[in-house]
């Protein structure tokens, strides 16, 4: 029980913490994945809806200003 309790204190911690952060998901249609299928953009946004994220495509992540201020990059492709 106290495990489960202490998990969950550390998973709304995390999250609220990611709610003030900056959460960019690099999403490129037509980009290869290493042996998988990867997610959808409507799966990525549904999963990582309390950190609040923000799609990049390929040319806007080349951009220095694209992680400004961010602290966490996904790169759902393998």
């Amino acid at each position: 029980m106290l495990r489960r309790s202490t998990a969950a204190l550390l998973l709304g911690v995390a999250l609220a913490a990611g709610v003030e952060a900056g959460t960019v998901v690099f999403h490129e249609p037509g980009f290869p994945a290493v042996e998988s299928e990867p997610p959808s953009r409507e799966t990525l946004a549904a999963a990582l809806a309390p950190l609040g994220p923000t799609f990049v495509g390929l040319e806007e992540l080349r951009k220095p200003e694209a992680l400004r201020g961010v602290d966490l990059l996904v790169l759902p492709y393998g």
